[in-house]
């Protein structure tokens, strides 16, 4: 029985998608996060990228007597981060796998597996699409493929990660991890493509 298969880019675009689609994947938010509930009631915003992690901090001023004081050295006892802008922070996976531990750690460490695989995938997309007919000779496994399964690896490593940091929700918040799911679409889609 002749089975069914069903390409869904030709192969004659192969190449050019899979090219795109680690570029996309590469500045595509594979997770966001608005936690309203952060220490002292203040509220953080987390934007995760393949390599850096944006934190968006409005850390709530409580009046302690005569005095104000601002939620700000709370926050960042709880998150890393350096800060870039008045309220804006940059974080990385390496800072956030030193600065947590239990479940946000092993979320951290699962986001820096992913990173690697994105960065993998961005680094091979370039090479494919600066010397496609030099990468083709050269690479023993289709150059599309490749692509195709380290975007594949980036996705499971940052739903790993999204799942981690759900299982700790009170510090980190609830993730909407809808970029890895639009990273894995197009790891299914490269994967599925036509080759000749």
């Amino acid at each position: 029985m002749a089975t069914l298969t069903m390409a869904w880019v030709r192969s004659e675009y192969a190449g050019e998608f899979a090219v795109l689609s680690a570029w996309i994947a590469m500045v595509l938010p594979w997770n966001v996060v608005y936690h309203p509930n952060a220490p002292l009631d203040s509220t953080v915003v987390f934007v995760r990228f393949s390599i850096v992690e944006l934190q968006i901090r409005f850390p709530v001023v409580l009046a302690v007597g005569d005095q104000l004081v601002s939620a700000t050295n709370a926050l960042a006892a709880q998150y890393p981060g350096t800060q870039f802008a008045s309220g804006l922070f940059v974080a990385s996976p390496v800072g956030a796998i030193g600065h947590y531990d239990g479940y946000m750690q092993l979320g951290s460490l699962a986001w820096a597996l992913g990173a690697v695989a994105l960065l993998g995938s961005f680094a091979f997309s370039l090479a494919f699409y600066l010397r496609e007919e030099t990468v083709i000779e050269r690479s023993p496994v289709d150059p599309v493929r490749v692509i195709g399964w380290l975007l594949a690896a980036a996705t499971v490593a940052t739903a790993s990660a999204s799942v981690l940091y759900f299982l700790d929700r009170g510090l980190a918040g609830v993730p909407i991890p809808i970029g890895t799911a639009i990273m894995g679409a197009l790891a299914v889609a490269v994967l599925r493509a036509e080759r000749r």
